[in-house]
């Protein structure tokens, strides 16, 4: 059977149609949209604080005197820094030698025992200030003073008044015309700076210092001579 021009080009068009919508069908998908990732949040790190440091002080202190009446910070020159008289209040004395000296201080709490009351003993290295006072020979004194090392932990040198020094032989002090030595026993007591008719008076006071096995240990002022404790 022959197909007509008119039945031909009907069929031809439906096909055509019929591919067309093949295509749509099968085209390739969209292309996707890139995303831009979202920033990530930069946390903020945490300041931490740090101590604030003693400020140095103008002129650096190059030596501490523990005399019978007070404590002087000097200078390489030998100028005084500061001069605390033991009548002063004992906070005041520590910002004093805390400022001269640019250092910061530490304090702990000993016990009372059968001789001394709890005691405060505020340090800078081996510069020591004791409050309440035990022994102190000074009407109106607020601390006492002394030293059980030969330096502050800033390395500045400590010295009794007349110039000696924990850490060196007794020989240091009693080469020195004004420094006296009385035999303890197992120990020698090394007195200066007295105040009262003599050094062996039962009342005398000054600076007070004790040596074992030839070395002196420590020193501090204003304390008796003697004392039963």
């Amino acid at each position: 059977m022959t197909m007509s021009t008119a039945a031909r080009t009907a069929r031809w068009a439906t096909l055509s149609a019929l591919l067309v919508a093949i295509a749509a069908g099968c085209a390739a998908p969209a292309a996707p949209v890139a995303s831009t990732p979202s920033p990530t949040a930069t946390v903020a790190p945490t300041p931490t604080s740090s101590p604030t440091p003693t400020a140095s002080p103008a002129v650096p202190a190059a030596m501490v005197i523990v005399a019978a009446r007070g404590v002087i910070v000097v200078d390489a020159a030998n100028t005084t820094l500061v001069e605390v008289p033991f009548s002063t209040a004992p906070t005041v004395a520590i910002d004093q030698l805390s400022d001269a000296l640019g250092e910061n201080p530490t304090a702990l709490i000993e016990p009372a025992d059968s001789c001394l009351d709890e005691t405060t003993i505020t340090r800078w290295g081996g510069l020591r200030l004791d409050t309440p006072p035990s022994f102190a020979a000074i009407a109106g004194a607020q601390f006492t003073a002394g030293a059980d090392g030969p330096t502050t932990v800033g390395g500045v040198p400590i010295i009794a008044g007349p110039g000696f020094a924990v850490g060196e032989p007794v020989s240091a002090a009693t080469s020195i015309a004004s420094v006296r030595t009385i035999d303890g026993g197992s120990f020698v007591s090394i007195v200066a700076e007295w105040n009262g008719a003599s050094y062996d008076d039962p009342e005398a006071w000054g600076i007070r210092g004790f040596a074992t096995g030839g070395v002196i240990q420590q020193f501090g002022a204003p304390v008796y001579f003697y004392y039963d404790c």
